[in-house]
């Protein structure tokens, strides 16, 4: 048995983790992005096809589409 001071502690302690853990999940993430990911993302729309028959996805779909007309755009140019 442990008093409440204990508990509240350990609650404290617990949450302050919680905040280091995600600041180290989020930097993980951000240096993945930045040194790997990045450079395969123009070649996303050539390696897949996105389709929807959703009209609410319409918007995503035409964003896809517009992101692979710029990175042929972009692969033509000297």
């Amino acid at each position: 048995m442990v008093s409440e001071a204990v508990l509240r502690d350990l609650v404290k302690e617990s949450k302050a983790n919680e905040a280091v853990f995600k600041t180290r999940v989020r930097k993980a993430l951000r240096s993945s992005y930045s040194s790997h990911y990045r450079w395969m993302l123009p070649l996303l729309p050539d390696a897949l096809q996105f389709r929807s028959n959703n009209s609410a996805h319409r918007p995503v779909i035409d964003t896809v589409d517009l992101l692979g007309r710029y990175a042929e755009q972009q692969a033509a140019s000297p």
